[in-house]
């Protein structure tokens, strides 16, 4: 098994990646109003929880951002879509090099090209 490229840590990234802006984007509104509760009861200001908001937000913009130009562990390139187009989370297949997502393909298995030798061989058969 030399010869195997193995994907699977740059996908388990992936879906890390994927797992923390997902519970980032769902677990957004409860934490700000809860910690704008807190902060208004024992500081009597909701200062805090604004600056909470500011950076939670931005960290979740800036994570949706890397998932989006996520690179293929293949060809390196980016796996969702070119600077005029993207599909973003819901690319089944890199849009460069044809890598399915979560594959875990092996060197042998990649689609070769034929030779010059071989395309005149089977032009003089």
């Amino acid at each position: 098994m030399d010869d195997a490229i193995d994907y699977q840590h740059a996908w388990r990234q992936y879906k890390r990646r994927g797992r923390l802006w997902l519970a980032l984007f769902v677990l957004y509104v409860p934490v700000v109003v809860g910690s704008a509760l807190l902060t208004l009861k024992y500081w009597h200001t909701p200062n805090p929880a604004f600056v909470l908001a500011i950076l939670w937000m931005s960290y979740t913009l800036y994570l949706g951002a890397r998932i989006n130009l996520w690179r293929c562990p293949r060809c390196g390139q980016c796996f969702a879509g070119t600077c005029w187009y993207n599909k973003g989370i819901f690319a089944k297949q890199c849009v460069n090099c044809g890598l399915l997502k979560y594959s875990n393909e092996q060197v042998s298995s990649l689609p070769s090209t034929p030779t010059a030798d071989a395309v005149d061989q089977e032009s003089a058969s």
